[in-house]
Protein backbone atom coordinates (compact mmCIF):
# COMPACT_ATOMS: atom_id res chain seq x y z
CA UNK A 1 0.00 0.00 0.00
CA UNK A 2 3.33 2.21 0.37
CA UNK A 3 4.31 2.04 -2.37
CA UNK A 4 0.79 3.02 -4.17
CA UNK A 5 1.14 5.96 -1.63
CA UNK A 6 3.46 7.88 -3.56
CA UNK A 7 1.80 7.64 -7.05
CA UNK A 8 -0.62 10.11 -5.20
CA UNK A 9 2.08 12.77 -3.93
CA UNK A 10 1.55 14.74 -7.17
CA UNK A 11 -1.16 15.48 -9.35
CA UNK A 12 0.99 16.12 -12.29
CA UNK A 13 0.16 12.44 -15.07
CA UNK A 14 3.87 12.35 -15.68
CA UNK A 15 5.12 11.71 -12.08
CA UNK A 16 2.12 9.71 -11.13
CA UNK A 17 3.77 7.34 -14.27
CA UNK A 18 7.06 7.27 -12.88
CA UNK A 19 5.54 6.24 -9.33
CA UNK A 20 5.72 3.04 -9.59
CA UNK A 21 9.75 3.31 -9.89
CA UNK A 22 10.50 6.00 -6.85
CA UNK A 23 8.64 3.59 -4.23
CA UNK A 24 11.42 1.03 -4.85
CA UNK A 25 14.22 3.53 -4.17
CA UNK A 26 12.45 5.53 -0.95
CA UNK A 27 10.24 2.87 0.66
CA UNK A 28 11.85 2.80 3.37
CA UNK A 29 12.08 6.60 3.86
CA UNK A 30 8.23 6.23 3.90
CA UNK A 31 8.32 4.40 6.09
CA UNK A 32 9.81 6.33 8.78
CA UNK A 33 7.86 9.68 7.60
CA UNK A 34 4.57 8.72 6.80
CA UNK A 35 3.54 6.40 9.77
CA UNK A 36 3.85 9.13 12.65
CA UNK A 37 2.14 11.67 10.54
CA UNK A 38 -0.89 10.32 10.41
CA UNK A 39 -1.04 7.84 13.49
CA UNK A 40 -0.68 12.04 14.97
CA UNK A 41 -3.70 12.91 13.25
CA UNK A 42 -5.59 9.68 13.42
CA UNK A 43 -6.01 9.37 9.46
CA UNK A 44 -5.75 6.76 7.84
CA UNK A 45 -5.47 6.92 3.68
CA UNK A 46 -5.27 4.71 0.72
CA UNK A 47 -6.06 3.54 -2.30
CA UNK A 48 -9.55 2.08 -3.31
CA UNK A 49 -11.73 0.67 -6.07
CA UNK A 50 -14.50 2.66 -6.48
CA UNK A 51 -17.39 -0.11 -6.38
CA UNK A 52 -15.94 -1.59 -3.11
CA UNK A 53 -16.03 2.00 -1.77
CA UNK A 54 -19.40 2.61 -3.03
CA UNK A 55 -20.60 -0.65 -1.84
CA UNK A 56 -19.52 0.15 1.89
CA UNK A 57 -21.09 3.66 1.90
CA UNK A 58 -24.59 2.90 -0.22
CA UNK A 59 -26.53 2.98 2.82
CA UNK A 60 -24.99 6.65 4.00
CA UNK A 61 -27.52 9.66 2.03
CA UNK A 62 -27.73 13.55 1.80
CA UNK A 63 -30.01 14.92 4.66
CA UNK A 64 -30.69 18.56 5.27
CA UNK A 65 -29.68 17.51 8.73
CA UNK A 66 -26.23 15.91 7.67
CA UNK A 67 -22.62 16.87 6.60
CA UNK A 68 -23.36 19.55 3.90
CA UNK A 69 -21.66 22.83 2.22
CA UNK A 70 -18.94 20.31 0.62
CA UNK A 71 -16.72 22.67 -1.34
CA UNK A 72 -13.01 21.72 -2.98
CA UNK A 73 -10.54 24.45 -4.14
CA UNK A 74 -7.00 25.65 -3.67
CA UNK A 75 -4.71 28.12 -5.48
CA UNK A 76 -2.33 27.64 -8.75
CA UNK A 77 -0.25 25.26 -8.98
CA UNK A 78 -0.22 24.82 -5.33
CA UNK A 79 -2.96 22.05 -3.01
CA UNK A 80 -6.41 21.58 -2.84
CA UNK A 81 -8.09 20.89 0.07
CA UNK A 82 -11.52 20.26 0.58
CA UNK A 83 -13.78 22.18 3.09
CA UNK A 84 -17.77 21.44 4.95
CA UNK A 85 -19.60 21.66 7.91
CA UNK A 86 -21.01 18.67 10.49
CA UNK A 87 -24.06 17.68 10.24
CA UNK A 88 -26.53 19.15 13.19
CA UNK A 89 -26.94 15.97 15.08
CA UNK A 90 -25.17 12.84 16.34
CA UNK A 91 -21.64 12.50 18.70
CA UNK A 92 -18.47 11.50 18.38
CA UNK A 93 -18.19 12.07 14.51
CA UNK A 94 -15.94 10.99 12.07
CA UNK A 95 -15.74 11.54 8.71
CA UNK A 96 -14.28 9.65 5.60
CA UNK A 97 -13.25 11.17 2.34
CA UNK A 98 -13.52 9.72 -1.25
CA UNK A 99 -12.08 11.29 -4.09
CA UNK A 100 -12.70 9.66 -7.25
CA UNK A 101 -10.91 10.67 -10.83
CA UNK A 102 -12.87 8.00 -13.03
CA UNK A 103 -11.08 8.90 -16.69
CA UNK A 104 -7.90 7.71 -14.89
CA UNK A 105 -9.35 5.07 -12.34
CA UNK A 106 -8.18 6.61 -10.09
CA UNK A 107 -9.71 6.27 -6.42
CA UNK A 108 -8.33 7.73 -3.03
CA UNK A 109 -10.01 7.08 0.42
CA UNK A 110 -9.24 8.68 3.65
CA UNK A 111 -10.76 7.28 6.99
CA UNK A 112 -11.22 8.90 10.20
CA UNK A 113 -10.93 12.53 9.34
CA UNK A 114 -11.94 14.51 12.59
CA UNK A 115 -12.11 18.09 11.79
CA UNK A 116 -13.85 19.66 8.82
CA UNK A 117 -10.63 20.37 6.06
CA UNK A 118 -8.75 17.60 4.38
CA UNK A 119 -6.01 18.53 1.78
CA UNK A 120 -6.39 16.60 -1.16
CA UNK A 121 -4.29 15.62 -4.71
CA UNK A 122 -5.61 15.61 -8.13
CA UNK A 123 -4.49 14.57 -11.49
CA UNK A 124 -4.64 17.54 -13.84
CA UNK A 125 -7.38 18.09 -16.54
CA UNK A 126 -9.26 15.07 -15.33
CA UNK A 127 -13.23 15.65 -13.96
CA UNK A 128 -13.36 14.41 -10.23
CA UNK A 129 -15.83 13.84 -7.69
CA UNK A 130 -15.19 13.80 -4.15
CA UNK A 131 -17.71 12.53 -1.19
CA UNK A 132 -17.51 13.17 2.57
CA UNK A 133 -19.34 10.95 4.80
CA UNK A 134 -20.22 12.02 8.28
CA UNK A 135 -20.69 8.73 10.53
CA UNK A 136 -21.76 9.07 13.88
CA UNK A 137 -22.40 7.03 17.05
CA UNK A 138 -26.16 7.95 17.44
CA UNK A 139 -27.37 8.81 13.89
CA UNK A 140 -27.52 7.62 10.72
CA UNK A 141 -24.57 8.11 8.03
CA UNK A 142 -24.90 11.36 6.11
CA UNK A 143 -23.13 12.49 2.81
CA UNK A 144 -22.23 15.66 0.96
CA UNK A 145 -20.76 15.35 -3.01
CA UNK A 146 -18.32 17.68 -4.73
CA UNK A 147 -18.60 17.65 -8.15
CA UNK A 148 -15.99 19.35 -10.72
CA UNK A 149 -12.55 19.50 -12.83
CA UNK A 150 -9.07 20.77 -11.60
CA UNK A 151 -9.24 23.91 -13.19
CA UNK A 152 -12.77 24.80 -11.51
CA UNK A 153 -10.73 24.46 -8.24
CA UNK A 154 -8.79 27.54 -8.41
CA UNK A 155 -10.44 30.05 -5.76
CA UNK A 156 -9.06 33.42 -5.32
CA UNK A 157 -9.63 34.92 -1.82
CA UNK A 158 -11.94 37.72 -0.88
CA UNK A 159 -9.56 40.69 -0.15
CA UNK A 160 -7.01 41.09 2.34
CA UNK A 161 -7.38 44.44 3.32
CA UNK A 162 -10.42 46.58 3.13
CA UNK A 163 -10.52 50.67 3.54
CA UNK A 164 -14.60 51.37 3.58
CA UNK A 165 -14.84 55.74 3.62
CA UNK A 166 -18.39 57.57 3.32
CA UNK A 167 -18.11 60.88 1.37
CA UNK A 168 -21.34 62.52 1.11
CA UNK A 169 -24.07 60.40 -0.50
CA UNK A 170 -21.52 57.92 -1.03
CA UNK A 171 -19.06 54.84 -0.24
CA UNK A 172 -15.97 54.79 -1.38
CA UNK A 173 -14.51 50.87 -1.44
CA UNK A 174 -10.70 50.10 -1.67
CA UNK A 175 -8.96 46.41 -1.23
CA UNK A 176 -5.93 44.90 -1.43
CA UNK A 177 -5.56 41.05 -3.05
CA UNK A 178 -3.43 38.49 -1.48
CA UNK A 179 -0.11 38.13 -3.28
CA UNK A 180 -1.04 34.63 -4.70
CA UNK A 181 -4.26 36.49 -6.08
CA UNK A 182 -3.67 39.31 -6.95
CA UNK A 183 -1.93 39.26 -10.19
CA UNK A 184 -5.36 37.11 -11.40
CA UNK A 185 -7.60 39.74 -10.28
CA UNK A 186 -8.88 42.49 -12.61
CA UNK A 187 -12.00 43.30 -11.30
CA UNK A 188 -14.02 42.90 -8.36
CA UNK A 189 -18.22 43.11 -7.50
CA UNK A 190 -19.73 44.57 -4.42
CA UNK A 191 -23.01 44.00 -3.06
CA UNK A 192 -24.95 46.04 -0.08
CA UNK A 193 -27.92 45.96 1.81
CA UNK A 194 -29.45 48.23 4.71
CA UNK A 195 -28.79 46.55 8.04
CA UNK A 196 -31.37 43.98 8.92
CA UNK A 197 -33.03 43.37 5.49
CA UNK A 198 -32.81 40.20 3.98
CA UNK A 199 -32.33 40.35 0.59
CA UNK A 200 -29.06 42.28 -1.41
CA UNK A 201 -29.31 44.97 -3.68
CA UNK A 202 -27.66 44.51 -7.30
CA UNK A 203 -24.14 43.83 -6.94
CA UNK A 204 -21.71 46.64 -8.33
CA UNK A 205 -19.00 45.97 -10.68
CA UNK A 206 -15.38 47.76 -10.39
CA UNK A 207 -13.53 49.52 -13.44
CA UNK A 208 -10.68 48.57 -11.53
CA UNK A 209 -8.74 45.66 -9.68
CA UNK A 210 -8.69 47.73 -6.17
CA UNK A 211 -11.66 50.51 -6.23
CA UNK A 212 -14.62 51.11 -6.85
CA UNK A 213 -17.66 54.03 -5.60
CA UNK A 214 -21.27 53.13 -4.81
CA UNK A 215 -23.21 56.26 -5.72
CA UNK A 216 -26.44 57.51 -4.07
CA UNK A 217 -26.57 56.16 -0.92
CA UNK A 218 -28.74 57.44 2.10
CA UNK A 219 -26.50 59.01 4.35
CA UNK A 220 -28.41 57.97 7.18
CA UNK A 221 -28.56 54.43 6.78
CA UNK A 222 -26.36 51.71 8.34
CA UNK A 223 -24.93 49.35 5.47
CA UNK A 224 -23.85 45.84 5.35
CA UNK A 225 -21.34 45.38 2.48
CA UNK A 226 -19.49 41.82 1.37
CA UNK A 227 -16.99 42.00 -1.88
CA UNK A 228 -15.70 39.02 -4.09
CA UNK A 229 -13.46 39.03 -7.06
CA UNK A 230 -14.76 38.57 -10.44
CA UNK A 231 -14.67 35.30 -11.88
CA UNK A 232 -11.71 34.15 -14.46
CA UNK A 233 -9.67 31.21 -16.18
CA UNK A 234 -7.07 31.65 -13.23
CA UNK A 235 -9.95 32.26 -10.77
CA UNK A 236 -12.57 29.99 -11.29
CA UNK A 237 -14.24 30.53 -7.59
CA UNK A 238 -14.76 33.81 -5.89
CA UNK A 239 -16.39 33.47 -2.82
CA UNK A 240 -17.78 36.53 -0.74
CA UNK A 241 -16.11 38.38 1.63
CA UNK A 242 -17.39 38.56 4.91
CA UNK A 243 -20.18 41.00 5.99
CA UNK A 244 -18.17 44.51 6.78
CA UNK A 245 -20.63 46.66 8.95
CA UNK A 246 -21.01 50.19 7.09
CA UNK A 247 -22.30 52.73 9.53
CA UNK A 248 -23.94 56.19 8.30
CA UNK A 249 -22.25 59.20 7.80
CA UNK A 250 -21.37 61.98 10.70
CA UNK A 251 -23.13 65.02 9.28
CA UNK A 252 -23.22 66.94 12.60
CA UNK A 253 -20.27 68.58 14.09
CA UNK A 254 -18.73 68.43 17.48
CA UNK A 255 -20.26 70.92 20.08
CA UNK A 256 -18.19 72.72 22.44
CA UNK A 257 -19.07 72.80 26.41
CA UNK A 258 -16.55 74.55 27.20
CA UNK A 259 -12.82 76.10 27.69
CA UNK A 260 -10.14 77.47 29.94
CA UNK A 261 -6.91 78.71 30.47
CA UNK A 262 -4.62 78.51 33.32
CA UNK A 263 -1.38 80.38 34.26
CA UNK A 264 1.30 77.24 34.90
CA UNK A 265 3.37 79.00 38.33
CA UNK A 266 5.72 76.62 37.65
CA UNK A 267 6.45 78.35 34.09
CA UNK A 268 6.48 81.34 33.52
CA UNK A 269 5.18 81.97 29.87
CA UNK A 270 2.76 78.78 29.57
CA UNK A 271 -0.76 78.39 30.31
CA UNK A 272 -2.95 75.21 30.32
CA UNK A 273 -4.92 75.22 28.17
CA UNK A 274 -8.44 72.63 28.54
CA UNK A 275 -11.30 72.01 26.42
CA UNK A 276 -14.56 69.77 26.62
CA UNK A 277 -17.10 69.27 24.05
CA UNK A 278 -19.62 66.52 22.94
CA UNK A 279 -21.08 64.74 20.26
CA UNK A 280 -25.12 64.70 19.22
CA UNK A 281 -25.35 61.35 18.54
CA UNK A 282 -22.10 59.64 20.84
CA UNK A 283 -23.39 55.93 19.85
CA UNK A 284 -22.34 56.80 16.02
CA UNK A 285 -18.57 58.10 17.24
CA UNK A 286 -15.64 56.46 17.67
CA UNK A 287 -13.37 58.75 18.66
CA UNK A 288 -11.97 62.80 17.79
CA UNK A 289 -9.04 63.93 15.71
CA UNK A 290 -7.96 67.05 17.10
CA UNK A 291 -5.86 69.62 15.15
CA UNK A 292 -4.10 72.29 17.03
CA UNK A 293 -1.86 75.20 14.52
CA UNK A 294 -0.37 78.65 15.61
CA UNK A 295 -2.38 81.67 13.99
CA UNK A 296 0.49 83.07 12.54
CA UNK A 297 0.38 80.23 10.25
CA UNK A 298 4.17 78.75 11.62
CA UNK A 299 3.97 75.29 11.40
CA UNK A 300 3.54 72.69 12.51
CA UNK A 301 -0.11 71.45 12.49
CA UNK A 302 -0.08 68.97 15.72
CA UNK A 303 -2.54 66.43 15.34
CA UNK A 304 -4.05 64.25 18.19
CA UNK A 305 -6.86 61.37 18.16
CA UNK A 306 -8.66 60.66 21.49
CA UNK A 307 -11.23 58.45 22.41
CA UNK A 308 -12.55 61.31 25.42
CA UNK A 309 -14.85 64.46 24.76
CA UNK A 310 -12.06 66.31 25.97
CA UNK A 311 -7.70 67.49 25.62
CA UNK A 312 -5.55 69.86 27.91
CA UNK A 313 -2.58 71.42 26.64
CA UNK A 314 0.04 73.35 27.35
CA UNK A 315 0.70 76.50 25.52
CA UNK A 316 2.12 79.73 25.06
CA UNK A 317 1.41 83.05 25.19
CA UNK A 318 1.04 82.78 21.11
CA UNK A 319 -2.83 82.88 19.36
CA UNK A 320 -4.11 79.13 18.13
CA UNK A 321 -6.74 77.71 15.96
CA UNK A 322 -7.96 74.66 17.27
CA UNK A 323 -10.19 72.14 15.06
CA UNK A 324 -12.59 69.02 16.14
CA UNK A 325 -13.67 66.52 13.81
CA UNK A 326 -15.37 63.46 15.01
CA UNK A 327 -15.18 59.89 13.19
CA UNK A 328 -15.89 56.19 12.37
CA UNK A 329 -14.70 53.94 10.79
CA UNK A 330 -15.80 55.13 7.27
CA UNK A 331 -16.33 58.94 7.79
CA UNK A 332 -15.70 62.14 9.59
CA UNK A 333 -18.16 65.07 10.72
CA UNK A 334 -17.36 68.34 9.55
CA UNK A 335 -15.08 70.11 11.74
CA UNK A 336 -15.88 73.22 14.78
CA UNK A 337 -13.60 75.26 14.73
CA UNK A 338 -12.29 77.02 18.17
CA UNK A 339 -9.88 80.28 18.54
CA UNK A 340 -7.14 80.25 21.43
CA UNK A 341 -6.49 84.05 21.95
CA UNK A 342 -2.91 85.47 22.21
CA UNK A 343 -2.81 85.77 25.83
CA UNK A 344 -1.95 89.92 27.04
CA UNK A 345 0.21 89.09 30.04
CA UNK A 346 -0.01 92.51 31.91
CA UNK A 347 3.00 91.79 34.21
CA UNK A 348 5.42 91.45 31.18
CA UNK A 349 3.89 93.47 28.76
CA UNK A 350 5.76 96.73 29.01
CA UNK A 351 8.09 96.11 31.77
CA UNK A 352 10.62 96.74 29.66
CA UNK A 353 12.28 93.19 29.62
CA UNK A 354 11.37 93.34 25.82
CA UNK A 355 12.50 96.37 23.22
CA UNK A 356 12.14 97.59 20.03
CA UNK A 357 13.80 100.02 17.72
CA UNK A 358 11.89 100.66 14.52
CA UNK A 359 14.69 101.09 11.57
CA UNK A 360 12.68 102.02 8.76
CA UNK A 361 9.62 100.00 7.42
CA UNK A 362 11.26 97.23 6.54
CA UNK A 363 13.13 96.70 9.02
CA UNK A 364 12.92 97.10 13.28
CA UNK A 365 15.46 95.54 15.98
CA UNK A 366 13.99 93.59 19.15
CA UNK A 367 16.46 93.29 22.23
CA UNK A 368 16.45 91.83 25.97
CA UNK A 369 17.74 90.79 29.06
CA UNK A 370 21.37 89.81 28.19
CA UNK A 371 21.40 86.56 30.95
CA UNK A 372 18.76 84.98 28.86
CA UNK A 373 21.92 83.63 26.21
CA UNK A 374 22.96 81.62 28.82
CA UNK A 375 19.66 79.64 29.08
CA UNK A 376 18.53 80.01 25.98
CA UNK A 377 19.39 79.99 22.03
CA UNK A 378 16.11 79.59 19.63
CA UNK A 379 13.74 82.39 19.39
CA UNK A 380 10.37 83.00 17.70
CA UNK A 381 9.36 86.53 16.93
CA UNK A 382 5.50 87.32 16.32
CA UNK A 383 4.23 90.97 15.20
CA UNK A 384 1.18 92.18 14.11
CA UNK A 385 -0.97 95.15 13.69
CA UNK A 386 -3.90 95.70 16.12
CA UNK A 387 -6.75 93.53 14.77
CA UNK A 388 -4.52 91.94 11.77
CA UNK A 389 -2.99 88.51 11.39
CA UNK A 390 0.63 87.58 12.73
CA UNK A 391 3.59 87.45 11.00
CA UNK A 392 6.79 85.05 12.54
CA UNK A 393 10.67 84.29 12.63
CA UNK A 394 11.89 81.99 14.18
CA UNK A 395 16.18 82.23 14.89
CA UNK A 396 18.88 80.85 16.44
CA UNK A 397 20.74 83.10 18.42
CA UNK A 398 23.40 82.38 21.45
CA UNK A 399 26.32 85.45 21.19
CA UNK A 400 23.87 88.63 21.38
CA UNK A 401 20.63 89.38 23.43
CA UNK A 402 19.09 91.48 20.02
CA UNK A 403 17.97 90.76 16.58
CA UNK A 404 17.62 92.34 13.52
CA UNK A 405 14.51 91.49 11.40
CA UNK A 406 14.90 93.13 8.00
CA UNK A 407 13.63 92.53 4.65
CA UNK A 408 9.95 91.98 6.25
CA UNK A 409 7.80 90.25 3.74
CA UNK A 410 5.02 93.43 4.45
CA UNK A 411 6.01 97.01 5.46
CA UNK A 412 5.20 98.99 8.04
CA UNK A 413 2.88 101.43 7.80
CA UNK A 414 3.36 104.87 9.55
CA UNK A 415 0.67 105.51 12.40
CA UNK A 416 -0.39 102.17 12.85
CA UNK A 417 0.13 100.04 16.52
CA UNK A 418 2.33 97.01 16.24
CA UNK A 419 2.48 94.45 18.91
CA UNK A 420 5.64 92.19 19.15
CA UNK A 421 6.30 89.22 21.23
CA UNK A 422 9.19 86.94 22.03
CA UNK A 423 9.09 83.04 22.33
CA UNK A 424 11.59 81.23 24.24
CA UNK A 425 12.23 77.41 22.53
CA UNK A 426 14.22 74.59 24.99
CA UNK A 427 14.83 72.35 22.08
CA UNK A 428 18.54 73.43 20.88
CA UNK A 429 18.35 71.21 17.78
CA UNK A 430 16.50 73.13 15.95
CA UNK A 431 14.34 76.45 16.63
CA UNK A 432 12.06 75.01 14.25
CA UNK A 433 9.17 73.30 16.28
CA UNK A 434 8.15 69.85 15.84
CA UNK A 435 5.02 69.88 17.94
CA UNK A 436 3.14 72.88 19.44
CA UNK A 437 2.12 71.31 22.96
CA UNK A 438 4.68 72.11 25.32
CA UNK A 439 7.58 73.50 23.38
CA UNK A 440 7.40 77.28 23.88
CA UNK A 441 7.05 79.87 26.34
CA UNK A 442 6.37 83.45 26.29
CA UNK A 443 9.13 85.69 27.33
CA UNK A 444 7.55 89.28 26.78
CA UNK A 445 5.42 91.38 24.79
CA UNK A 446 5.47 94.82 23.89
CA UNK A 447 3.83 97.64 21.52
CA UNK A 448 5.77 99.75 18.67
CA UNK A 449 4.85 102.27 15.84
CA UNK A 450 6.52 102.78 13.09
CA UNK A 451 6.44 106.66 12.66
CA UNK A 452 3.89 108.73 14.94
CA UNK A 453 1.60 111.47 15.14
CA UNK A 454 -1.11 113.57 16.73
CA UNK A 455 -4.40 112.12 16.80
CA UNK A 456 -7.34 113.21 14.11
CA UNK A 457 -10.26 113.43 16.72
CA UNK A 458 -11.29 114.46 20.17
CA UNK A 459 -12.86 112.55 23.23
CA UNK A 460 -16.70 112.73 22.64
CA UNK A 461 -19.74 112.18 24.67
CA UNK A 462 -18.24 114.46 27.71
CA UNK A 463 -20.62 115.01 30.66
CA UNK A 464 -20.30 116.48 34.10
CA UNK A 465 -21.37 114.03 37.25
CA UNK A 466 -21.36 114.44 41.33
CA UNK A 467 -21.17 118.23 40.68
CA UNK A 468 -20.50 120.21 43.95
CA UNK A 469 -19.65 123.66 45.15
CA UNK A 470 -15.51 123.16 44.70
CA UNK A 471 -15.79 120.15 42.54
CA UNK A 472 -17.22 117.51 39.55
CA UNK A 473 -16.31 114.56 37.99
CA UNK A 474 -15.74 114.54 34.04
CA UNK A 475 -16.63 111.99 32.01
CA UNK A 476 -15.84 111.09 28.59
CA UNK A 477 -15.15 108.38 26.20
CA UNK A 478 -12.02 106.62 24.42
CA UNK A 479 -10.33 107.86 20.72
CA UNK A 480 -10.83 105.23 18.66
CA UNK A 481 -7.44 103.49 17.60
CA UNK A 482 -7.01 104.29 14.11
CA UNK A 483 -7.73 108.37 15.41
CA UNK A 484 -4.58 107.82 17.81
CA UNK A 485 -1.88 107.61 15.30
CA UNK A 486 0.63 107.21 18.15
CA UNK A 487 0.68 106.31 22.28
CA UNK A 488 -1.68 108.41 23.56
CA UNK A 489 0.35 110.05 26.89
CA UNK A 490 -2.29 112.42 28.36
CA UNK A 491 -5.46 114.83 27.79
CA UNK A 492 -5.53 118.58 28.15
CA UNK A 493 -8.59 120.03 29.87
CA UNK A 494 -9.33 123.44 29.32
CA UNK A 495 -12.44 124.97 31.48
CA UNK A 496 -13.73 128.51 32.11
CA UNK A 497 -14.79 129.26 35.61
CA UNK A 498 -17.48 132.25 35.68
CA UNK A 499 -17.94 134.68 38.32
CA UNK A 500 -20.59 137.20 40.19
CA UNK A 501 -21.30 139.97 38.01
CA UNK A 502 -20.43 138.18 34.78
CA UNK A 503 -17.02 137.37 34.72
CA UNK A 504 -15.35 134.60 34.13
CA UNK A 505 -11.50 133.29 34.10
CA UNK A 506 -10.18 130.22 31.94
CA UNK A 507 -7.96 127.56 33.34
CA UNK A 508 -6.31 124.53 31.72
CA UNK A 509 -4.88 121.47 33.52
CA UNK A 510 -2.59 118.63 32.12
CA UNK A 511 -4.80 115.08 32.67
CA UNK A 512 -1.37 112.14 31.60
CA UNK A 513 -1.32 108.32 32.04
CA UNK A 514 1.29 106.08 30.90
CA UNK A 515 0.16 103.45 28.29
CA UNK A 516 3.56 101.49 27.89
Amino acid sequence: MLGRRVQNVYSDPKYYLLGGYLHILIFGLMLVLYIPIFSHVHVSAGRCKSKNISGKYQHCGIHSDGVHNLDCFGKYRLYNKCTWEPGKRGSNKSYTLILQQPDKRHCDVSYNIEGFVKQIRVFSHQNLTVEVFEISETTNCTKAVFRGSPKSLARCDPPKDVLLSRPPGVLQVNVSWHPDDVKYISKFSVRYKVLGSHSWKKSVESQYPNAVRLEKLNSSLVYVVQIQCVTSDKCSQCPWSKNYTVPSELKTQPIIISSKYTDIKEITGRRLFSITWKFPVKELCDGYHVTIWKESGEPPQDQMTTSEPEIKLVLSYSAYQLNIRAFNNVSFSSAVTHIIPQYEDTNNSGDRRLNVTVHNSTAFTISWRTDLITMYVCYSVEWMEKGHSAHYRSFFEDSDSNKTLSSLSEHLEPFKRYSVTLHLRTNKNTCNMKYINNSESTYGTTEFYYIEGSPVSSPANISFHNVTVNSAVLQWSNIQEEDLRGFLLGYIIHYTEYHYRETSTEHSKNQSFETK
